[in-house]
């Protein structure tokens, strides 16, 4: 008998990779990872300087024009609350004078609870954020 062996070996090649990966927070990299991708890519640290600069100027921009549009609506709804209660009273005094008391005072005492209302639940919810 021959001692035949047809098994053959499998040679194979195994290969190791390393990444290293750096992350950051912020608008620009530590100033080691500056040095590392300015020697890969010159002039990237004064470009990547001038698009911070821009990030932060449009920013804030960004938060004037909230802080306006805040502001005035504010001042808006405050004077649109005013303007209504007066005509809701006016309304309210008028009702009385044409002989119907229960109909006014309610109209008058509605609108009064209605104001409160709104503030109390306004303050409330400020106060939860």
């Amino acid at each position: 008998m021959s001692n035949n062996s047809y098994h053959k070996k499998k040679k194979g090649v195994v290969t190791k990779e390393t990444a290293e990966i750096t992350s950051f927070e912020g608008l620009t990299p530590d100033p080691e990872s500056l040095e590392k991708l300015e020697q890969y890519c010159p002039g990237i640290t004064e470009r990547w300087q001038k698009l911070a600069e821009e990030e932060i100027r449009e920013r804030h921009k960004n938060e004037r024009r909230l802080v306006n549009t805040f502001s005035f609506s504010s001042i808006f709804g405050s004077i649109s609350a005013f303007l209504s209660t007066i005509v809701i009273a006016g309304v309210g005094a008028y009702a009385i004078h044409l002989g119907h008391p229960t109909a006014g005072a309610s109209i008058i005492c509605g609108s009064i609870a209605q104001i409160i209302a709104a503030f109390h639940f306004r303050t409330k919810s400020k106060h939860k954020d």
